[in-house]
């Protein structure tokens, strides 16, 4: 006797797809032990052993089929019994390898060698249904079109000219059914029912659409300070108050209304400070209307904000009655986390790397960036030299206390 070992773990509902029928179950062998026929073999129990999740059943395969049977595989028993289609279980390599190996053989046994070059069929449908010809829904509709023109005799008529000049150019042929040439080579005769469409001269009201979009005027990838970007600004700046010159008086004045900065530039040969500021008011003011809306509103709701002469959002305190400049008493409002303000911190902090209180009050003299103190300490800690300068390898020492002639009360100029 052959003993095999199983590959392939079955559950209930394949394991009785894979016996014969339920006949084998009751046939019993001279020694006592039960002998169960399956499609692959006929099976010994031999014995059983049951959990609380699973039923094992430890079987012996009989040899009691040709020897032929032992290398058939299983798939070979896997069919579609409605169909009589085998299932193929090989890999989408393999599937696509047959399909093109059957196109390939169709190619050679249908290709036909001709005077004129070779002739290759298709790979059609072989069952497929014939189409009836068109000719009665042809005839209806011509019937349908001349009667609905009956009514427009110039309608009518420019549809018998498009017609006719189809014709002419070999657009469409007229075929008759008496066509010899067609009855010759048994060809199916098509008819193209014609329906007409007009398209009348009808006044449209063209609407333009305007559409406002915000953006970073710079790419604040390729600027690493804030000066640059200002003289880049007041640049683009001349560059339009000297187009703007030679322009006629409305366009001018219209350019001048929406960039009212470009009636400020001067024709000096250098940047001055006035360009400088204009600059600035650009780029805040481009800032602003590309990133307020996207910040949150419940954090800028106790600000007060307000909006300048100039269209800069600024907020409003209680220091309006302080002795300091307008520009801190109403700061500009940045919303933070966004490449402006990171420039605004940098130039805070450079040159002589500030600390980060001494940053703040230099930010908080003209802009008013809400979570200040945690960009602060971010751009503190990605500072290089700072960080060699904090970053000691060493504590500092304990403070010794202080001399007792500085603690001590007494009479002015007693020492």
């Amino acid at each position: 006797m052959e003993s095999i070992q199983p590959q392939v773990l079955l559950g209930c509902s394949d394991l009785f797809d894979l016996l014969e029928d339920e006949r084998a179950k009751n046939k019993r062998l001279p020694s006592g032990l039960r002998l169960i026929f399956s499609k692959l073999a006929g099976c010994n129990r031999k014995r059983r052993i049951m959990s609380e999740n699973n039923i094992i059943l430890a079987a012996e395969i009989t040899p009691i089929l040709q020897e032929t049977a032992k290398h058939q595989s299983w798939d070979e028993f896997c069919t579609f019994e409605s169909s009589g289609v085998q299932e193929f279980s090989g890999s989408n390599a393999e599937e696509r390898q047959q399909q093109n190996a059957a196109v390939w053989e169709q190619f050679e046994r249908t290709i036909q060698k001709r005077k004129d070059g070779y002739y290759v069929r298709l790979p059609w449908k072989e069952n497929a249904n014939t189409l009836p010809p068109n000719k009665g829904m042809a005839i209806l509709r011509l019937q349908s079109t001349i009667n609905k023109l009956a009514t427009n005799k110039t309608l009518f008529q420019r549809y018998h000219e498009t017609i006719i000049q189809q014709l002419n150019h070999g657009i469409i042929e007229e075929v008759k059914e008496t066509n010899s040439l067609a009855n010759q080579n048994n060809e199916i005769i098509h008819y193209l029912p014609h329906q007409a469409l007009e398209q009348l001269k009808q006044k449209s009201t063209i609407l333009q659409t305007t559409t406002t979009t915000t953006g970073e005027l710079l790419d604040w990838k390729r600027i690493n300070h804030l000066t640059i970007a200002k003289r880049t600004i007041a640049y683009v700046l001349r560059f339009i108050s000297k187009i703007v010159s030679k322009m006629d008086i409305d366009l001018r004045e219209r350019i001048q209304y929406n960039i009212t900065e470009a009636r400020l530039i001067k024709s000096e040969p250098y940047i001055t400070a006035k360009e400088y500021e204009l600059a600035l008011r650009i780029l805040i003011r481009n800032h602003q209307a590309t990133y307020y809306l996207t910040y949150s509103q419940k954090l800028l709701r106790n600000l007060n904000i307000y909006q300048d002469d100039y269209g800069i959002l600024r907020c409003k305190g209680r220091l309006s009655n302080a002795d300091i400049p307008i520009e801190t008493q109403r700061p500009i409002l940045i919303i933070p986390n966004t490449p402006l303000a990171e420039k605004l911190l940098k130039e805070a902090h450079l040159p002589y790397h500030c600390s980060i209180s001494q940053t703040i009050a230099t930010v908080r003299k003209q802009f008013w960036i809400p979570r200040l103190r945690q960009m602060v300490r971010r751009a503190i800690r990605e500072c290089l030299p700072c960080q060699k300068m904090n970053n000691l390898p060493y504590k500092y020492p304990n403070m010794e206390d202080l001399p007792k002639t500085r603690v001590t009360h007494t009479q002015p100029f007693q020492n």
